[in-house]
């Protein structure tokens, strides 16, 4: 008997001790269908990167559990320079990473903070949704030079 009450007491005491942990969700923003995005004020306004490129090495940060994903810039409208720039993400959906495979090409909208470049699931699934109209809206873009 006095090894179950001891058992409950144990369980009562540390069993709900520990901190939920939560995966990532994405709160989705319904917009007014009527309003129209002026993509050239947006893009004059965003801090981050928008280009389009291919995925040419994904490197593992253990220490931040980030992956450096590099791309080869196509096409760009804002904040990169060069053929090539690194754009970083959690290591997995879970964490609200992005899931990039060598040899794809995407079209990415990257925030800056502290100097590097960021994209999470929450921003890329916003943005790739509606990759189209961000392309028809921002133009041509520029190819960068080789």
């Amino acid at each position: 008997m006095k090894k179950i009450i001891l058992l409950t007491t144990f369980i009562a005491l540390f069993g709900f001790y520990g901190q939920a942990a939560y995966g990532c969700s994405c709160a989705e923003v319904k917009s007014d269908k009527k309003t129209k995005l002026d993509y050239k004020r947006w893009l004059k306004g965003f801090d981050g990167a928008v280009f389009t490129g291919k995925v040419v090495k994904i490197e593992r940060i253990e220490s931040n559990y980030q992956l450096a994903v590099t791309f080869e810039i196509e096409r760009y409208w804002k904040g990169v320079e060069g053929e090539k720039v690194v754009i970083y993400t959690a290591m997995n959906g879970a964490a609200c990473g992005v899931s990039y495979f060598k040899g794809e090409k995407h079209f990415v909208v990257a925030h800056r903070s502290g100097g590097k470049l960021y994209t999470d699931l929450c921003s890329w699934l916003g943005y790739s949704k509606n990759e189209k109209a961000y392309l028809k809206g921002l133009g041509k873009g520029k190819s960068p030079e080789r």
